[in-house]
């Protein structure tokens, strides 16, 4: 009979949500009666609601969220600074930071692989304005949103080298909807009422925004949720468009829909492909290796100048010295990368100190196309070791996501079943 009974007692529970579900949302069950409201009411303790929050948030997250940000490096000193100024002798203006501060939408930071595009991105658009770009880009947002109760940033980084969520726009969608519900968790019961409803009456939830579509939805609702009823203005910073693993037109759309929602900015950056000069050239936009030979001239000439056999060539030969800093700037055509690349080999070179001549010629045997750079370090590598690195490769391309230090270090060993005779014991 108890079993009956506790069948019963379940079946009544759904019967009444199904109810919940179906009156409109300015008809929602409250506790002590229906009550007029543009979203349902609970009497529930604050620490229930703020459990609820956080459940929903958690259940949006996925472990490579952040993975591609962190893995970015942070700008070299000084540098990147100029797309925020409007007076500075070496660049002409990008017009970037009156963007920040107009309607206008949309803007697009294009360039070169290797440019430095997603290093910029990540100057600007920090969410803890834990650097200069960032702090002065939220401030310049502020004029913009002046006439709004507040200013909500976002920002997703595409990358196609990890796993296959981060090169998704379920991945977008996820990351950005996480971020603004955390800024913003009053607007969950608006944005995921059903799901709400769920928590509030049974103490717990199904996983919402499974799928494409759903993800999509949830995030448009966010959005005109926090530009309509919360009065805020929206900016997302959403980089690598080019590292998207499905069709550019599809992700192209979803921008496009995002801006159509009102009181919102994004700025994007991609390599320049046709697809995105198509759909964005008509934007303000800027080709970033046109901006960047002052900051590389920087960035070599603080790196040579804190090596030794560097200091001793400026003895020998103080204008060859000062030339050999022109020269691979100029050659770097504003690819970051390759000066990176570049300067590691040359310091080498000064470490030994090679002649003039020894220098200049390894300057002049690297290639100024990046991907020829590489390829060109790869034929460079001893026999014994090529088909070591051909090894590792090709691990690292039937993987999933990419590979820990660890396992890189069990598919080194000469015995492809060494990990199975190992004792079984706790990792340190």
């Amino acid at each position: 009979m108890s079993l009956a009974m506790s069948q019963l007692r379940i079946a009544n529970n759904k019967l009444c949500a199904s109810e919940v579900r179906f009156k409109t949302p300015f008809e929602r069950v409250h506790y002590g009666g229906v009550v007029k409201s543009d979203y349902p009411a609970y009497n529930i303790s604050d620490s229930t609601r703020e459990e609820a929050e956080k459940e929903l948030i958690l259940s949006l997250r996925y472990k490579e969220m952040n993975m591609r940000e962190l893995a970015i490096a942070e700008p070299y000193e000084d540098t990147f600074r100029w797309i925020l100024e409007t007076d500075n002798v070496h660049h002409r203006d990008t017009k970037f930071k009156a963007w920040l501060s107009s309607a206008s939408q949309l803007y697009w930071i294009t360039g070169k692989a290797g440019s430095g595009k997603s290093t910029l991105m990540k100057f600007l658009g920090r969410l803890d304005g834990d650097t200069h770009g960032s702090d002065l880009c939220r401030r310049c947002l502020k004029t913009w949103a002046s006439s709004a109760d507040k200013l909500v940033l976002a920002s997703f980084y595409f990358w196609g080298a990890g796993s296959s969520i981060v090169a998704s726009q379920e991945g977008l969608f996820r990351a950005l909807l996480v971020q603004l519900l955390e800024q913003n968790p009053q607007i969950i019961p608006r944005v995921a009422a059903l799901e709400w409803e769920e928590y509030c009456i049974f103490n717990q939830y199904t996983r919402f925004g499974t799928s494409h579509r759903q993800l999509q939805v949830l995030l448009h609702e966010a959005v005109k949720s926090l530009v309509q009823q919360e009065k805020a203005k929206v900016c997302f910073f959403i980089d690598g468009l080019d590292e998207y693993e499905g069709d550019p037109n599809n992700l192209i759309s979803t921008i496009q829909n995002l801006l159509k929602l009102g009181n919102i900015k994004i700025c994007a950056s991609s390599r320049p492909w046709l697809v995105f000069e198509d759909a964005f050239l008509q934007a303000p936009n800027l080709l970033l290796q046109d901006y960047t030979q002052p900051d590389i001239l920087h960035y070599v000439g603080s790196q040579l100048k804190q090596n030794e056999g560097f200091a001793r060539l400026e003895k020998r030969d103080p204008q060859y010295a000062s030339t050999l800093i022109d020269n691979i700037t100029t050659k770097s055509s504003g690819v970051f990368l390759w000066i990176r690349l570049v300067v590691k080999s040359l310091l080498a070179g000064l470490t030994y100190d090679d002649r003039i001549s020894d220098l200049q010629r390894r300057l002049d045997l690297l290639p100024p196309d990046l991907e020829d750079l590489y390829n060109a370090i790869t034929e460079s590598l001893d026999d014994f070791y090529f088909a070591h690195a051909a090894q590792y490769f090709k691990f690292v391309e039937a993987s999933d996501s990419p590979p820990s230090a660890l396992l890189f270090s069990l598919a080194d060993e000469e015995f492809p079943e060494f990990a199975l005779h190992l004792p079984v014991k706790t990792f340190t």
